[in-house]
């Protein structure tokens, strides 16, 4: 069964996260695709996920309300679960992969369809090469790259070549990378030189997060800085990229420009960091803290 034309599909597998902070050791869902589409559930935008966790961690992903419309969930005999340490700096962070789950299936995604596709890999071969291929035929690749460049050797995430990087990043049409994924994947130090590495692949949009410093995004040949706003009481960035990203891409599916499309991502990056877990806010949310902030 084919499933209706959606504005956006996320496809990266759900994780069970330990989130250890200074203040408290939570257990929590985490990955991608919970907090890029917890963080729209409210929004005016038509959202699908494709998804994958371990039928026996259920429990947690139900307390926590991982379902809705448009769901595709594939049970696996394992989940992704990591830990995630942080110290009073929450721009830093320690990380240990306890669980790694299967790889997705092109098989199993082939009736989705959308204008825009967003992948979150987590680790090392989550996502194939073939099912970058397939979603660039049906509309537009958005990749968070970090998954692409790192894997697990015993319990550590360890950074790794993206042998596949080739073959992948001409199909992209909008990536995200951090300041220090940029480096990993490009193999430069300053981001003109990251950015100017992708534009020979011909990534037309080149988003590099900068945690509590901003962001750059690069398009049409323009670099543009966005500031990130001020956190009083940050609790837990886990989850603050894809956040940023679900805030970026609902905007320009909008209609709104780079510089307000960034602005609106990094106030609601803001306002998640402020809680554990996932952006519950809604829109008018957002605006309240652009509005201030301007």
């Amino acid at each position: 069964m084919v499933s209706p034309q959606n504005d956006i599909c996320c496809i990266g597998h759900a994780t069970v996260d330990r989130v250890i902070t200074p203040e408290s050791t939570r257990i929590l869902p985490g990955g991608t695709a919970y907090y890029f589409s917890t963080a729209l559930r409210v929004f005016d935008i038509r959202l699908t996920v494709a998804t994958a966790f371990a039928e026996q961690d259920r429990a947690l992903f139900d307390q926590h309300d991982f379902n809705g419309d448009g769901w595709t969930v594939f049970h696996g005999q394992h989940s992704h679960f990591f830990e995630n340490k942080y110290s009073a700096n929450r721009d830093y962070r320690q990380q240990r992969v306890l669980g790694q789950g299967s790889p997705f299936l092109l098989a199993d995604l082939v009736g989705i369809q959308a204008d825009w596709y967003h992948f979150g890999p987590l680790l090392a071969g989550d996502i194939p090469t073939e099912i970058f291929s397939w979603a660039a035929e049906q509309g537009k690749v958005s990749l968070d790259v970090q998954g692409c460049i790192r894997r697990v050797d015993g319990a550590q995430v360890v950074p790794q070549v993206w042998e596949d990087a080739d073959k992948v990043l001409p199909l992209v049409t909008t990536l995200k990378a951090n300041y220090e994924e940029a480096r990993l994947l490009t193999g430069r130090t300053r981001i003109k030189d990251c950015i100017a590495f992708l534009e020979r692949y011909g990534v037309a949009e080149i988003i590099i997060t900068l945690g509590s410093n901003g962001a750059v995004i690069h398009t049409e040949g323009k670099s543009r800085f966005i500031p990130a706003f001020t956190v009083r009481s940050p609790r837990d960035t886990t989850g603050c990229g894809d956040t940023f990203m679900a805030g970026y891409h609902y905007s320009r599916i909008k209609g709104a420009g780079v510089c307000e499309a960034g602005q609106f991502a990094a106030a609601m990056a803001a306002l998640k960091v402020e809680c554990h877990g996932p952006f519950t806010g809604t829109e008018q949310d957002v605006m309240d803290l652009c509005s201030a902030w301007s």
